[in-house]
């Protein structure tokens, strides 16, 4: 049996709009610079696009060493695309508390901006682990702000199935 990946997808900044591609590199988290990004509230717990809707509209394409962020209404901004600091805090993404550094005080007004309340923009570095969920990985199998698993994947032949089953 032949295996063809037909579609190749990142999503930067977590619940945000995902970026096409035609390769990518893996890195110990899974494919390089997915979900590296993610944004918080002022408790330091995740956004979702489940709760958050608008999130769907913020788009990201990366340029160099840049990540480029824009969104209707705004003015595009960008940030670092592997941000570097001292400061460290302690997120929340489901039940993990991982350590995430804060991206810049621009990014932080620029999505409280858009969101309409206090929200700031945070990066996993290579130092921080989360690590998958040891029943079903049998290793110390690392991912980023993923809902769980560095990969996912789905065939089409399940994908349609899916779609047969909808009314």
């Amino acid at each position: 049996m032949t295996i063809k990946i037909k579609e190749l997808w990142i999503y930067p900044i977590k619940s945000c709009k995902g970026i096409s591609l035609n390769y990518s590199q893996l890195d110990k988290t899974g494919l390089q610079y997915d979900r590296r990004f993610m944004l918080v509230d002022e408790d330091n717990n995740f956004l979702t696009q489940r709760d958050h809707h608008k999130l769907a509209l913020v788009e990201t394409s990366i340029s160099e060493e840049t990540l480029l962020i824009k969104a209707p209404g705004l003015n595009m901004i960008q940030a670092p695309l592997v941000p570097v600091s001292e400061t460290k805090i302690k997120v929340t993404v489901w039940s993990d508390t991982p350590k995430a550094i804060p991206v810049s005080d621009e990014a932080n007004e620029w999505f409280s901006s858009y969101m309409g309340f206090k929200t700031q923009l945070v990066y996993m570095p290579d130092t921080s682990n989360r690590w998958v969920d040891g029943r079903y990985a049998n290793n110390k199998a690392t991912t980023s702000f993923t809902d769980g698993f560095p990969i996912l994947l789905i065939t089409e032949s399940s994908l349609q199935d899916l779609n047969n089953r909808l009314e």
